[in-house]
């Protein structure tokens, strides 16, 4: 079909489905080949799947990390590419950090926790307490660092935790980001923003309320357009 008809909806169709189906075998030969015969599809899976592709990884012309970030936080391809890159030490850990924020922020968790084992230790361990206990999690650690000066990385899950607290209960952590002094303002804002939006969604009277004080807390953070809705 390729053959007599090379262009048009269907052909495209048909071999954006091929190659997702040869990148799921692994069959990087195969894909290779029809990824190279014609145009760079526009799936971002497609492009992480190429990315992982030991045969086209050399021809890359976008960081690693932002290809990743690009795509939605449950995107299987692009996550099992991040994991190759991590491991090469092509993602660095600050990135890392910053994708999980956004894993967090869209309620992909269970992505989110698969890359649990690329943190350092002490973190590592305790990133599943962010998603399953995250109020818990939060009250020991002030218990253990008080509410000022926390190391980085526990500040990192600190941030994670709070959105995952946004969530399920909104009032806790904007009370927590009330009373911590180790968020900076961005950071403030931010989950306060996400406290509020997820009040919105439950009909809370105090999302008015969280949303000034999000503006308040840093008027130059621009936070995502869902979280005005």
């Amino acid at each position: 079909y390729t053959l007599h008809y090379p262009g048009g909806v269907a052909h495209h169709l048909l071999r954006r489905q091929w190659l997702l189906e040869l990148a799921r075998r692994k069959d990087w030969p195969d894909f290779t080949q029809v990824y190279q015969a014609g145009s760079p599809p526009d799936l971002i899976s497609l492009r992480c799947d190429a990315a992982r592709d030991p045969l086209l990884r050399t021809s890359m012309v976008v960081a690693p990390y932002f290809l990743w970030s690009s795509a939605p936080a449950n995107d299987q391809a692009c996550n099992a590419m991040a994991r190759v890159y991590l491991a090469q030490g092509q993602i660095t850990t600050s990135e890392l950090w910053h994708r999980l924020q956004q894993m967090y922020e869209a309620s992909a968790f269970s992505a989110a926790l698969r890359f649990a084992s690329f943190l350092p230790p002490p973190q590592s361990g305790q990133l599943a307490q962010t998603v399953t206990t995250p109020a818990t999690w939060i009250s020991q650690q002030i218990q253990q660092y008080g509410t000022g000066n926390w190391p980085a990385g526990q500040a990192h899950l600190l941030v994670l935790a709070l959105l995952r607290l946004a969530a399920i209960h909104p009032a806790d952590a904007a009370r927590f980001v009330q009373t911590l002094d180790v968020l900076d303002s961005a950071d403030k804002s931010l989950l306060l923003y996400n406290a509020a939006y997820h009040a919105t969604l439950s009909f809370r009277s105090e999302s008015g309320h969280w949303y000034a004080q999000a503006y308040a807390a840093d008027p130059q953070f621009h936070p995502r357009p869902r979280l005005l809705a």
